[in-house]
């Protein structure tokens, strides 16, 4: 806090340049809940889901449900989850949990936070299924399809003593795509469905069957009404691959999809839909550290209080400030322009949120180099606008036929500031095992104004000759590229932050009480592979460019290189001060960097003032080659 009681502008924590960490918490006020709801009829114990695994149905749901609570205790500790299991007959009754007041209707773990008691139980379960855990008989309740409408109703009483801002989801799964049921019970499963998604409740299927179909009881029970005409239906999971891709599907499905902010998308004077603002990409970090008594182990809170004070540190009054005490100030030639918290929001704000066409460019003009904040992902919200979806899916063909991108003007919420935006068109991807691997939509490219641009002066970095690479060095340049490259390009899921990954590892061991799992970092290539690969052609390389024959062996490390290397590099860097002491002669002093100059100096063993500005270095510069006295 400054003398006057002021806060500087820059400090607000409410800009957009802040978007990193702020926007993991920007929706700190919601969580998210998920039911495993699991049919637990004949079926699911029979069936034999993938091919290549021994497990039945009614294991693989479990071992999904497993795998999405230590996801949520890992990414999302304050969610809530909850396993539910139906169509229970009384010979087939877990251990584990409790029976609801629903007949055939089993609680397995309660909607409640994540927590060690729910992974240990389940894991028990699936370690001891047979006998201890479920007891399995060939006898089987002629209604024990009948109740997924108990199932349903007990989901949104469960979803109902959750409280407000919570982000619900069903995920049911089933080998059975036609249950066997009358015509009432399907009228009240179908009735529960509805009052679950009239609440705001997402329902997902997981056909757990090599022949599940979809279509013939589940999209009546599932899809909304209206979205039965829509060309991109909903396809649920299906278990045509392995284990592990199933399960990252599931966990993928009980995450949320909730809009980081939802806007009108201005076509023209009179015309406009409704667009969701979501977020593809979301930084990772690790959870924060939380302080406690060392006494009593007991959370401690941080309290901030505000004081006035002079020009001295030691001049601090008793008075406590509080926020409407407090204003701001920029300061401008010297002077301290002083404004209100309420000023500098109405300067901030420079017109309501929105997204704005401006027109359309060809999509070559969007350069890599302009990227400066993570994109967004836009994607039409029917329930705000009819036709939302319509004009949407027509813009996206059309714009993807043209090969070209609309330039919008796009201010998110109330708090943002406006952004120039190039809307990239995606079509959808399917993959090898019928799942959406890339959802069609636009992707919300931030274009960067004047003022972000930096210029490059590459003549100041590289001086008059800069070093250039002779065609023999370049094509063996392009075969060490082609050995490396990899096939299908750069697929995220395929690596995972090995500091977080590490730490949860050893975190859930110690919490459990088991030995850790083998930790393996996927970021680092072993180096026989390396060798293996391109090591002859690193030599070829080598030997160009530094005109020595010497061995190069990622395996072996550096010992083996010896002198030979050392020798390269010492030669090297005397050519180069070889060439700054010519540019210096030569009156081009001013083009060196102020690295260049620093170690120019110390290899003179001149002396350099620790508070030496550019100017003073090239004065040094000179008397070391005695241009000056």
């Amino acid at each position: 806090m400054f003398a006057d009681g002021f806060a500087k502008m820059d400090s607000d924590s409410d800009t957009d340049s802040n978007y990193g960490r702020n926007r993991r918490d920007q929706f700190s006020s919601f969580k998210n809940a998920t039911i495993y709801l699991i049919d637990g009829s004949s079926s699911m114990f029979v069936e034999k889901p993938l091919p290549e695994e021994s497990d039945s149905a009614f294991d693989v749901a479990l071992k999904c449900s497993l795998k999405s609570l230590k996801s949520m205790i890992f990414g999302s500790p304050r969610d809530l989850f909850s396993v539910i299991i139906y169509g229970l007959s009384p010979e087939r009754t877990p251990t584990m949990g409790k029976m609801s007041q629903y007949e055939g209707v089993h609680i397995l773990t309660e909607l409640s936070r994540p927590d060690l008691a729910a992974i240990s139980g389940i894991e028990n379960l699936l370690r001891d299924s047979l006998p201890k855990g479920i007891k399995v008989s060939s006898k089987d309740s002629s209604n024990s399809s009948s109740k997924l409408a108990e199932g349903f109703w007990l989901c949104s009483k469960l979803l109902d003593s959750a409280g407000k801002n919570v982000n619900s989801t069903v995920l049911l799964f089933t080998a059975d795509s036609e249950p066997q049921m009358t015509r009432e019970e399907r009228k009240q499963a179908e009735l529960r469905a509805s009052d679950l998604m009239d609440a705001g409740t997402r329902i997902e299927v997981v056909g757990l069957s090599q022949q599940f179909d979809f279509l013939p009881f589940y999209k009546d029970l599932v899809v909304l009404p209206g979205e039965e005409e829509s060309e991109n239906l909903w396809k649920p999971p299906t278990v045509k691959g392995k284990l592990d891709t199933l399960l990252n599907q599931v966990v993928t499905l009980s995450r949320s999809r909730r809009p980081r902010a939802k806007i009108n998308f201005q076509i023209g004077e009179n015309f406009q839909i409704a667009v969701g603002i979501y977020a593809l990409v979301r930084g990772a970090y690790l959870p924060k550290k939380v302080k406690l008594d060392r006494r009593t182990n007991e959370v401690l809170e941080t309290v901030t209080t505000k004081y006035t004070m002079g020009e001295n540190l030691e001049d601090i009054t008793a008075e406590e400030l509080g926020r409407s005490d407090i204003i701001k100030y920029q300061e401008f030639g010297g002077a301290r322009i002083r404004l209100r918290v309420d000023e500098h929001r109405h300067l901030r704000r420079l017109g309501d949120p929105g997204l704005f066409l401006l027109g359309f460019k060809p999509k070559d003009m969007i350069k890599r180099h302009w990227f400066h904040r993570p994109c967004d992902f836009i994607y039409p919200e029917e329930n705000i606008v009819k036709g939302s979806r319509s004009f949407f899916v027509a813009l996206l063909e059309r714009l993807q036929v043209q090969n070209k991108v609309a330039i919008c003007r796009m201010i998110a919420n109330s708090n943002s500031v406006p952004s120039l935006v190039a809307l990239i068109p995606q079509e959808e991807v399917i993959d090898e095992s019928g799942s959406q691997d890339v959802p069609p939509g636009f992707h919300v490219f931030y274009l960067p104004f004047a003022d972000d641009v930096r210029d490059l002066n590459i003549e100041e970095l590289t001086g008059d000759n800069p070093a250039k690479a002779s065609d023999e060095e370049v094509i063996v340049a392009k075969k060490i590229i082609r050995k490396l490259e990899q096939k299908g390009g750069y697929k995220p899921e395929l690596f995972q932050n090995p500091v977080l990954r590490k730490m949860w590892i050893n975190i859930e061991s110690m919490a459990l009480d088991k030995d850790p799992e083998d930790f393996f970092d996927s970021t680092v290539v072993p180096p026989e592979i390396i060798d293996q690969r391109i090591g002859p052609l690193v030599e070829e390389l080598s030997s160009l460019v530094t005109g020595k024959v010497g061995k190069r062996s990622f395996a072996d490390g550096e010992e083996e290189q010896g002198s030979f290397k050392h020798e390269s590099k010492k030669k090297m860097k005397l050519e180069g001060m070889a060439n700054i002491e010519n540019m210096i002669l030569e009156g081009h002093a001013p083009k060196l960097t102020v690295a260049q100059l620093k170690e120019f100096l110390a290899l003179n063993n001149a002396k350099i003032p620790s508070k030496a500005k550019k100017s003073d270095l090239i004065d040094l510069a000179m008397k070391a080659v005695g241009l000056s006295d």
